[in-house]
């Protein structure tokens, strides 16, 4: 669980959700290794607010930045980076 204040920008590698094959090998270590079982805690304040909604625009308005600092810059500009 990670907790952040909004806005915020999160990312994903591509092919992070491609499964690996795993070896013979490592399936019977696996089966060896003992299973940790851990306790959740509940959220207390699970809940998000919706301002307002807004129609769609339907006009593709891509834009990209060539590093982590132009992306900032570009957020910020907008507003949407403090």
């Amino acid at each position: 669980m990670l907790e952040v204040s909004v806005p915020v920008v999160i990312s994903a590698e591509k092919g992070l959700n491609v499964p690996r094959k795993t070896s013979m090998r490592g399936v019977m270590e696996g089966r060896k290794k003992p299973v940790e079982i851990v306790e959740g805690s509940p959220v207390e304040c699970a809940r998000v607010g919706l301002g307002a909604l807004l129609p769609v625009s339907n006009k593709k308005n891509c834009h990209f930045a060539s590093d982590a600092r132009a992306l900032a810059g570009m957020l910020h500009e907008r507003g949407l980076l403090q």
